[in-house]
């Protein structure tokens, strides 16, 4: 009851219904088995996307480094990072 339509295409499987609570029955009820070819780690996924492969990347040629670095008072470094979402971004 509630559900409109169970949808499969390729390999992603999605559940339409009239609440969230229906489409939460749903997905529990289904019974689904996924070809997984490789199990991805969150330390696999940040060494494939890490800009410069951990090597220094210049990201702006423009402006004075050599004076800034003569006495670096004014070096600003900083290293950026974000984990992978583990959860449907779709989903409330």
């Amino acid at each position: 009851p509630g559900v409109i339509k169970v949808v499969q295409e390729k390999d992603f499987i999605g559940v339409i219904a009239e609440t969230y609570m229906h489409a939460e029955n749903a997905k529990e009820a289904l019974e689904v088995h996924w070809k997984v070819e490789k199990e991805w780690q969150t330390q696999d996924i940040e060494d494939m996307i890490r800009v410069g492969q951990g090597r220094p990347y210049v990201i702006q040629k423009e402006g004075r480094p050599k004076r800034i670095l003569k006495d670096e008072t004014g070096l600003i470094e900083a290293e950026y990072s974000s984990p992978m979402p583990s959860w449907n971004p779709m989903e409330r």
